[in-house]
């Protein structure tokens, strides 16, 4: 399901040599140690542990437990789909298939760098972990210097995850470049269900519809998190914004400093999020520069709109972002952001 291989070797340097289907892979991992209990995790102590948690289906399950005991560099490896619970496209009946990880993923504070995703198909769910479902946990984790991207169209691709369908995401860090089509975010492509929580993402992000610095689109629960990285779109992009591309969920406690960018005849687009729909945003600001083309709509220094949604307590830097209008939120000058009262 992976073709994970070290970089400038031929076949003899293949790591995921068979391509197995989901059903056929359902054994325990031995990895570096432990019994994948609460009390005694499975140890991820290597670039090879890791694969091999991609690889072990049967550890997805909810029961099982993980720390990362040692930093982890994946400089030699190329992966075309996700390290862990990988989804491949069907292109018949144009659906993603694949099984969630559910498990419990303790990063213990140490740093998985180098991750390299490149692929040339119509994937999806792209990042570290294609899809967390379940009561999955992933919390204390850096991640650095990754680069994901593609050469046809990707959806639902994020450093850390591609889909978030109800897992819970804490403590964790993302930083280098996430590139896809739709659904594409720094952290993670879209938070369905699930919850992130004191997240941050420095990642440069590119993409075309439902695009953020932290999340594409969330429809859940992110609150105390922000995002720095580059928002980019092309021509006639939509939902682009600092933190999230578009909002039906709670955003609190949370703020974007990077700069967002679209091309010509782009809709939605905001330094914090693109689109505000139904949702709430509370104790949130923005200062990034937004930079657009020509023709397009819905462009703000807080939110590009607000739909039925409740924006509270919320501001934007109308210097540094260029933007003396928001669909929602207080403009102040970047003195008066500085002010106690603000």
């Amino acid at each position: 399901m992976m073709d994970s291989h070290r970089r400038g070797f031929g076949p003899s340097g293949v790591i995921f040599c068979a391509f197995f289907t989901f059903a056929a892979i359902g054994w325990a991992g031995t990895y570096s140690g432990g019994s994948g209990t609460v009390a005694d995790p499975f140890q991820i102590a290597s670039a090879q542990d890791l694969i091999e948690l991609g690889q072990t289906l049967d550890d997805y399950r909810d029961t099982a437990y993980f720390i990362l005991t040692a930093d982890i560099d994946l400089s030699d490896y190329t992966f075309s789909q996700a390290v862990i619970a990988p989804f491949v496209y069907n292109e018949e009946e144009e659906t993603y298939d694949g099984l969630n990880f559910d498990g419990r993923f303790n990063g213990n504070g140490h740093t998985i760098s180098h991750l390299t995703i490149l692929t040339q198909t119509a994937a999806g769910n792209l990042g570290l972990f294609g899809e967390l479902g379940g009561d999955a946990v992933v919390e204390n984790l850096r991640l650095e210097h990754i680069s994901i991207s593609h050469i046809d169209k990707a959806n639902f691709v994020g450093g850390l995850c591609g889909l978030n369908n109800t897992g819970w995401i804490q403590g964790c860090s993302v930083s280098g470049t996430v590139n896809g089509n739709r659904y594409v975010g720094g952290l993670c492509g879209y938070n369905y269900y699930g919850t992130i929580t004191r997240c941050e993402s420095s990642s440069a992000v590119q993409g075309q519809t439902f695009v953020g610095g932290l999340c594409g689109y969330n429809t859940y629960t992110s609150e105390r998190c922000f995002a720095t990285g580059m928002v980019n779109g092309g021509d006639g992009s939509v939902y682009l914004g600092g933190l999230c591309g578009l909002n039906n969920g709670p955003l609190v406690d949370c703020y974007a400093k990077g700069s967002v960018t679209c091309g010509d005849d782009s809709l939605y687009v905001g330094g914090l999020a693109g689109s505000n729909n139904g949702g709430t945003v509370t104790r949130c600001y923005s200062t990034g520069a937004l930079m657009r083309g020509q023709g397009g709509n819905y462009f703000g220094g807080l939110c590009g709109e607000n739909n039925l949604g409740t924006v509270s307590d919320c501001f934007w830097d109308t210097q540094t972002s260029h933007m003396t209008s928001s669909s929602g939120g207080t403009g102040k000058t970047t003195a008066e952001k500085k002010t106690l009262s603000t």
